[in-house]
């Protein structure tokens, strides 16, 4: 895995074209406040970039590369709220609510409405029923105490 910076990221990606596209995926770096951009290709060969979460840093689009890849940044920038410089790639995938649109339900520091709502028994899973019932309650995952950022 190789660490690639912003600046040079189409270049890097664009020395890989003869290893074919595999998969393009994002990663929310809560503790760094970063989203980190994996690139895996058919040869196994795995680089990645990473861009501050709150700046509107606008990354480079790889699909002039690997024309498949549009998917996967469309799926990014909905998600993560990653901004690309090719504009078919900011377009919204599946969200049509323009107030999920706004808070990006894949990164970490959203938590999702549906999960706030719903009673949490403590387990580690809500059909667990044979939990400890001395086990102190705990939030489930993706839901926060306070519920001003909710998707």
């Amino acid at each position: 895995m190789t660490h690639i910076e912003i600046e040079n990221w189409k270049s890097a990606v664009a020395n890989l074209k003869a290893e074919k596209f595999e998969i393009y995926i994002a990663v929310d770096q809560l503790k760094t406040n970063r989203i980190e951009l994996h690139l895996l290709t058919q040869k196994q060969t795995h680089i990645f970039t990473s861009v501050p979460r709150n700046e509107n840093q606008i990354v480079p689009s790889i699909t002039d590369t690997f024309p498949a890849a549009l998917q996967s940044e469309r799926e990014i920038s909905e998600g993560f709220g990653v901004t690309f410089d090719n504009e078919k790639s900011n377009e919204p995938l599946l969200l049509t609510n323009s107030d999920a649109l706004s808070l990006h339900p894949m990164r970490r520091d959203v938590s999702l409405k549906h999960r706030n709502e719903t009673p949490w028994p403590g387990a580690k899973e809500p059909s667990n029923e044979k939990a400890s019932p001395s086990r102190r309650k705990s939030l489930p995952i993706g839901a926060a105490p306070d519920s001003d950022k909710t998707v």
